[in-house]
């Protein structure tokens, strides 16, 4: 999982707690925020394996009748740091009961699985005298056929066999002590440092983000003290399949380039998975700004709406998908 980078003065670079941000979200139809306030007790299990160069993760929440499922794939590039992803939600996808997966996740595929526990660990937490929370993570295998694809085939899990793990929580005697702030573990854990918005710093730092107006996309540039990020998002819904598709690269200062005006700025992305170039100007972007995609690539960012400012004063964007989360 990634868990962000920091700069040289020790802060999360903000793209990269966006990106963890997707990947928090693209499971969060299967985990609930807090235990306490939803039920005594909560179940999620997940698979995790390698596909073809992208980290592939599942998850569902166990139980009769048919529950969202979801999904991940992404990968990061080993010698300069940069991800891509595509993220996927699929409601009512199937069940797992009796610690058996049968999941029809229409155009990605299907799960006829079992899981088969190899350890077992428990964890007791007391909060207070009359409240405990009894947390049980139970490692192991899921064995059947697991035929699982991101959309166009950029990425494809075959297998018979895949690592996974169930974990459960309980909690006992806390209702009258208020909601337990406990989230559910596995991959939909979100970190303190993972802001919500462009990072909150200097006027010295310039930021735009701006949202498609021919597509669904969202676009982020922030110009930090070592270079500039670059994200990038693209949101479909069809065939009962929601998919999000992300793109980071992090560029060169010199990339991001801010009028003397301080109105209007350019950029030009230096950087992986981005081309082109897009114009700031009077809440517009413009130009031949595109981002590839895991599965689509060249996928045009302009025209979109955009906003320009400092840093701490530009927030993540109306269209970012994960803004709610």
């Amino acid at each position: 999982m990634v868990r962000g980078t920091r700069d040289s003065s020790g802060r999360v670079m903000p793209l990269r707690g966006a990106w963890l941000l997707a990947v928090a979200a693209a499971l969060a139809c299967v985990v609930p925020a807090t235990v306490a306030s939803a039920s005594p007790r909560q179940v999620q299990a997940t698979m995790q394996t390698h596909a073809d160069g992208y980290e592939f993760e599942l998850a569902v929440r166990p139980g009769p009748g048919p529950k969202p499922v979801g999904i991940s794939f992404w990968q990061e590039v080993s010698d300069n740091d940069d991800e891509s992803g595509a993220l996927y939600g699929v409601a009512e996808a199937g069940s797992f009961v009796n610690r058996r997966m049968n999941l029809d996740l229409r155009a990605l595929g299907s799960v006829r699985a079992r899981f088969a526990v190899t350890s077992e660990t428990r964890r007791v937490r007391h909060h207070g005298r009359h409240c405990t929370e009894v947390a049980v993570t139970r490692e192991g295998r899921f064995e059947g056929q697991i035929d699982v694809e991101g959309e166009n085939g950029f990425a494809a899990v075959h297998r018979t066999r895949i690592p996974g793990r169930v974990k459960s929580y309980r909690i006992r005697g806390c209702s009258r002590h208020g909601k337990l702030r406990t989230r559910t573990g596995g991959p939909a854990l979100l970190t303190d440092d993972a802001p919500g918005r462009l990072l909150a710093g200097s006027l010295r730092y310039p930021a735009i983000t701006s949202c498609g107006t021919q597509s669904k996309t969202w676009f982020g540039a922030f110009r930090g003290p070592d270079g500039a990020e670059y994200g990038a998002t693209l949101e479909t819904r069809q065939a009962g399949i929601h998919a999000i598709r992300v793109a980071f690269s992090v560029g060169t200062r010199a990339s991001f380039r801010v009028a003397a005006d301080q109105r209007h700025a350019t950029v030009e992305p230096d950087a992986h998975y981005f081309s082109g170039r897009g114009r700031y100007a009077d809440g517009q972007l413009t130009g031949d700004l595109a981002a590839d995609f895991p599965g689509l690539p060249a996928t045009p960012l302009t025209p979109a709406d955009a906003e320009f400012g400092g840093a701490d004063d530009v927030g993540a964007g109306a269209c970012f998908p994960f803004s709610g989360d």
